[in-house]
C-alpha cells in the first residue's frame, strides 16, 4: 500500500523541480512561422536578430538568457540598464504586451501586442532564432 504513494509523491517532487518551460510542448512550424511574421509586423522596423546590428533598438541576438539592457553597443534608457530582468518566454511575454507598464520609464515605441496566441507565437519565435549563445 505504501508503494504507490512512494511513486507518487515522487513524481509530483520531480515535476515540481523541472522548470515548466522544459515540459511544455515544442512550437510547431506553424506557430514559429506565425511568430517570424509577428517580428516582421511588429518588431524589425527597430530591432534585427544580427549580432551588433542595432537600429532604433537593440539587436535581439542573444536576448534570451540575456539582463536587460546589457547588449553591448547600445544606448540604454537608464530604466533598462537598472532593471534586473532576465529575457526569456515569460518576461518578453510580458513586456511585448504592455511595454510602458512592465518596465516604467523605458524609451520603447512599441505597440503592444495584446493577443495571446501571438505572444507565445513570437516568444517561441525569438527562442528558436535568438537565444543566448
Amino acid at each position: 500500500m505504501l508503494r504507490p504513494f512512494l511513486i507518487s509523491a515522487s513524481f509530483a517532487i520531480a515535476l515540481a523541480i523541472v522548470p515548466s518551460h522544459l515540459m511544455a510542448q515544442a512550437p510547431s512550424a506553424n506557430d514559429l512561422a506565425q511568430g517570424q511574421r509577428t517580428f516582421s509586423r511588429s518588431c524589425s522596423a527597430c530591432h534585427t536578430l544580427q549580432e551588433g546590428q542595432h537600429r532604433r533598438g537593440p539587436s535581439l541576438f542573444g536576448v534570451m538568457g540575456r539582463r536587460a539592457g546589457t547588449q553591448p553597443g547600445f544606448n540604454y534608457s537608464q530604466a533598462m540598464t537598472l532593471s534586473d530582468v532576465i529575457w526569456d518566454e515569460a518576461t518578453l511575454g510580458r513586456y511585448v504586451m504592455n511595454p510602458r507598464g512592465f518596465m516604467q520609464g523605458n524609451r520603447s515605441g512599441m505597440t503592444p501586442i495584446r493577443d495571446e496566441v501571438r505572444v507565445r507565437q513570437l516568444t517561441a519565435y525569438m527562442r528558436s532564432v535568438a537565444s543566448a549563445r
